[in-house]
């Protein structure tokens, strides 16, 4: 017995050890805000404040925050555009940024951005998950993550999964198209703690309304093929 608890305490402190050796990246999220008459325009993006170098972080930030202004720009000329007929209450111009994982040195967020002005005949929206390196400042691709074998399993897993909901009547893929292999679609998806969320963006596999679609596979079950220890404690 008392072997056993020793073998069992000695597991538990060589897993908190190697939680304390990962850390994590620490984000926060910033919101740049524009107003237009009554419209409000807010667009968000991620800020990493430690993981890495700090000339990294900057690099990694700078390029955040470029990013969401050019998009704050785009958005904001669009509405001037539209000009300010109808009910400001009844329009958004927004992105919104969640952080979904943050581990080792490894960090995911999504973006979802939802644009409804009075001159579209209906709302714009979609979603971008990206997943980065704090230590490096790199994207981070399931490449990178994962041993070759991951398109396989993932692609299958995918796919069962849309044949089931197709099956059901939730969900609808584009005329002549056939479900697409995990090669289409290996730049979408993000982490989101102890998921792989892969997605189709609004109108690329499938008709606009249906919007943008997620399929979630538990990382447990890619344990096996992990290159990155933050994608294996689970």
């Amino acid at each position: 017995m008392r072997t056993l608890k020793a073998v069992s305490l000695a597991s538990v402190l060589v897993l908190l050890l190697c939680a304390s050796a990962l850390g994590a990246p620490r984000v926060s999220v910033v919101t740049l805000r524009r107003t237009l008459g009554d419209l409000r325009i807010s667009v968000q993006y991620p800020r990493v404040e430690t993981g890495g170098d700090p000339k990294v972080l900057l690099r990694m930030n700078r390029a955040f925050k470029e990013e969401a202004v050019r998009v704050l720009r785009q958005m904001e000329a669009l509405a001037r555009e539209a000009g300010d007929r109808g009910d400001p209450k009844l329009y958004r111009c927004e992105r919104r940024v969640r952080v979904t994982f943050r581990r080792g040195n490894l960090f995911s967020f999504t973006a979802e951005q939802f644009v409804s002005l009075p001159n579209m005949a209906h709302p714009d929206s979609g979603l971008v998950g990206r997943t980065y390196d704090a230590s490096t400042g790199e994207a981070v691709t399931l490449d990178r993550l994962f041993l070759p074998q991951w398109k396989q399993l993932v692609q299958d897993r995918v796919g069962r999964m849309a044949m089931d909901r197709i099956g059901s009547g939730k969900l609808e893929i584009n005329q002549d198209q056939d479900i697409p292999s995990a090669e289409e679609y290996k730049d979408s998806f993000y982490l989101s703690r102890d998921r792989l969320v892969i997605y189709w963006e609004r109108y690329r596999f499938t008709p606009g309304y249906v919007g943008v679609v997620a399929f979630e596979i538990p990382l447990r079950e890619l344990r096996h093929l992990a290159r990155e220890a933050a994608v294996r404690f689970h």
